[in-house]
């Protein structure tokens, strides 16, 4: 198995798809419809996960969690899939990072109040929590999701949220600040590189060999550095990100262990007191607790993606006293950082 045998593969129409095409083509005629529906087994479709509106409207997704493609007893952070041709539209959010990427034809993109029709190359990255919809009513368009979980992003991509591109920008954003962008859009055209990158990951998920999702996250920090380094200069977004939410971010990101408030306030030429005001009203977050946030989030990543010692976890994150740490992270997490290794371990 190849890349070019997995483009094949998409290109294929699979069950679903043939059964989503019926359907599109009988709302064609009021007759046909009301044939082909009563030729359906409610059951046997909730069985498969079909969405059909007209039969069993409640099966129509709105807010799509975790659960739902990832594995909670599983190491899974990163999920790709094609899109099925002909599916039903229906407006959703999610809790996770998304990428649409356009392989090949046309879609139709409702995001951000408006309709942006992507055309091969265009690869959209939507923030979590924003409403979209995705329509693909052709036989010769191929359309990849991945789907990324926040915590990945969180983790495994944390040295990469510390550079200054738009991605991370985009991904500090859309995890500490209210008000950030819905979505980034890049024209990345026939860039062969892009395309390839993302058809070796499907591959890698589609051999599912032993350590397939290391390599999956690891493929997928290359395919952001190399997006940004040659299509930085195309993407599009709703809003641009406030330069101060995003340095406040990239500053405490950077001095996490040992940072203060009018360190920070400094740093960005605020007052003290304005300078607290601003991270709360940005934020959600106090300073003391964005910071302590950002510091269990770096203890998250070397619990589990290192064999660091407690003790040197605990001085990394600016504890003294690693009995502090201890009682702090079981008070956050409800068991011990050990108890927390072994278990997603």
């Amino acid at each position: 198995m190849n890349i070019s045998m997995i483009f094949d593969h998409l290109n294929q129409m699979n069950e679903e798809e043939l059964f989503y095409k019926q359907y599109y083509h009988s709302r064609q005629s009021p007759d046909i419809l009301a044939q082909f529906l009563a030729s359906l087994d409610p059951i046997e479709l909730d069985a498969r996960g079909l969405i059909v509106p007209d039969v069993i409207p409640e099966r129509i997704p709105q807010a799509m969690s975790d659960d739902q493609y990832f594995n909670i007893n599983e190491t899974t952070s990163v999920y790709l899939s094609k899109h099925s041709r002909y599916t039903p539209v229906f407006e959703h959010t999610h809790i996770f990072f998304e990428i649409i990427y356009v392989l090949s034809g046309t879609c139709t993109h409702h995001i951000f109040h408006q309709n942006m029709v992507l055309k091969e190359g265009d690869l959209c990255l939507v923030s979590p929590s924003v409403q979209h919809s995705l329509q693909v009513n052709d036989d010769h368009s191929i359309i990849i999701n991945i789907l990324m979980r926040r915590s990945t992003i969180e983790d495994i991509f944390f040295n990469v949220l510390r550079d200054n591109s738009i991605i991370s920008e985009f991904f500090l954003s859309s995890i500490y600040i209210k008000n950030h962008a819905a979505y980034l859009l890049f024209h990345t055209q026939e860039d062969l590189e892009i395309r390839n990158l993302i058809l070796e990951m499907f591959l890698e998920q589609y051999l599912n060999h032993e350590y397939s999702d290391r390599i999956i996250s690891s493929m997928l920090i290359i395919f952001f550095s190399k997006l940004v380094r040659k299509h930085k200069h195309t993407v599009e977004s709703p809003t641009t990100a406030n330069h101060h939410d995003t340095s406040l971010l990239a500053y405490i990101s950077e001095h996490y262990a040992a940072i203060t408030l009018s360190q920070l306030a400094k740093h960005l030429n605020f007052s003290v007191p304005y300078c607290s005001a601003y991270v709360k009203k940005n934020t959600g977050y106090s300073f003391l607790q964005l910071v302590r946030k950002i510091r269990f989030q770096h203890a998250e990543m070397l619990l589990t993606s290192t064999n660091i010692s407690i003790h040197c976890i605990s001085l990394r994150l600016g504890y003294e006293n690693p009995e502090n740490f201890m009682r702090a992270f079981k008070k956050e997490y409800g068991m011990t950082p050990s108890s927390y290794r072994n278990h997603t371990h």
